[in-house]
Formats: structure tokens, C-alpha cells, sequence
């Protein structure tokens, strides 16, 4: 994930946002309802663990036709980034900083874009997902496992009928939370090499991030 790290071109212009908090994103319990669902979460954490283990353990084989259609979390983008805009009017920093963290949003975009799949919720919750377990583990994380963690997380909610049900729109607000998620955790966690207390933040924020996607509870 070299490429992702490399969005905090900006950090001395726009820390000050990341240390205030991730986007409110929701819960994912409502997605959670059905049995299949709950057992796809499962494996969700079955990968996790192996990742937050530094990739110690054997993957699993996967099984034919276990996996839920790729495009299972796509969208229709909008043309505009409502969910963007909206977060930038939460956060106390000037309109300069604004602009900078704008483009830094835009640029993680193209690359989540680029590099997992387009205009995907699962492509942007893996992304996420896997900037938090790499702030957890102070490890880089291949972009192999990145798409490993989207993979699961499109089967899970693949399998999901309120997540199916979704429209475009809002669809399009959940994949721009999580990018958001992951670009302002990896800026606090940049943040943090000068600055302990936004590190611990940082640390705190990436450990919720791993929770709430998972389920799991980490220490």
C-alpha cells in the first residue's frame, strides 16, 4: 500500500483535521441480519486474523463458487462527492486546508479506484480495513491483501438483502465515508511520528476501524 501512504503529501496543512476524528460512517449491524450474512462475516474475520498475524498463517483454499459476484457492491458515482463535501463543512480548518484535503480525497479515489475495483463499497471498505490493520501492525500491507480483505468483505455483504437494497446514493455515501476513513487515519497516523498523543490517536482510531468492520475486538 506504498501508493496510499504516499496521499500525506500535505500533512502539516491538514493533521489538524485528522486528529479530530473519523467520519461517521454507520454501523454495519444493519447489514448483518441474515444468517448468511453472519456467517460471511466470519470469514471476514478468519482473514483478518491472518493479516493482523503479519501473514504468519496459511491461507485457506477458496472454494468454488463460494465468492459473491464481484460487482455485488457497485455503484453509478453521482458526478459530485456529496459525502465529501459535507465532511469538510464538519471540520474546523481553514478553506485552504479545505482545497488540500479535497485533492488528497480525489487522489485516494483514483487509486482505490485503480488499484481494487471502481466506484466499489467493498473496494473502499477493504481499503479501510486494510490501512487500519497496517497502522495497527506497523507493517506495510501488500495491496494482494488488501484485495483479499475486499473480497471478503464483498462477499459478506453480497449475501446481505438490506445491504442489496441499497440504492446508488447511498451506496455512494458508504464508499466515500470509508475512503475518507482511510485517508485520515493514515494522515493522523503520519501525524503521530512527531506527536505521541495523535500517534496513540491514531492507533485508537485504526483498532475501532478493525472492530466495526469486522466485528472483531482488538487490543
Amino acid at each position: 500500500m506504498r501508493t496510499w501512504i504516499a496521499l500525506a503529501v500535505v500533512i502539516g496543512l491538514v493533521a489538524p483535521a485528522a486528529a479530530q476524528g473519523l467520519p461517521q460512517t454507520g454501523s454495519l449491524d444493519r447489514f448483518m441480519k441474515e444468517s448468511a450474512a453472519q456467517q460471511q462475516q466470519k470469514e471476514l474475520q478468519q482473514i483478518v486474523g491472518r493479516k493482523r498475524t503479519r501473514g504468519t498463517s496459511a491461507k485457506k483454499p477458496s472454494k468454488a463458487g463460494k465468492h459473491a459476484p464481484a460487482g455485488a457492491t457497485d455503484f453509478q458515482q453521482s458526478g459530485t462527492r456529496p459525502y465529501v463535501e459535507t465532511f469538510l463543512q464538519s471540520v474546523s480548518i481553514d478553506e485552504s486546508a479545505k482545497t488540500h484535503l479535497r485533492a488528497v480525497f480525489e487522489a485516494a479515489f483514483e487509486s482505490v479506484n485503480k488499484a481494487l475495483r471502481p466506484n466499489s463499497v467493498a473496494a473502499a471498505m477493504g481499503y479501510a480495513l486494510g490501512v487500519a490493520i497496517q497502522i495497527v501492525n506497523e507493517v506495510e500491507l501488500p495491496d494482494a491483501d488488501a484485495k483479499e480483505l475486499m473480497t471478503g468483505i464483498n462477499d459478506m455483504l453480497g449475501v446481505s438483502r438490506e445491504f442489496l437494497g441499497l440504492g446508488h446514493a447511498e451506496r455512494q455515501v458508504i464508499y466515500e465515508g470509508f475512503v475518507i476513513t482511510g485517508v485520515m487515519l493514515m494522515l493522523a497516523h503520519n501525524a503521530g511520528k512527531n506527536d505521541p498523543s495523535i500517534r496513540q490517536q491514531s492507533q485508537e482510531m485504526a483498532r475501532n476501524v478493525i472492530s466495526q468492520l469486522s466485528g472483531l475486538a482488538v487490543k
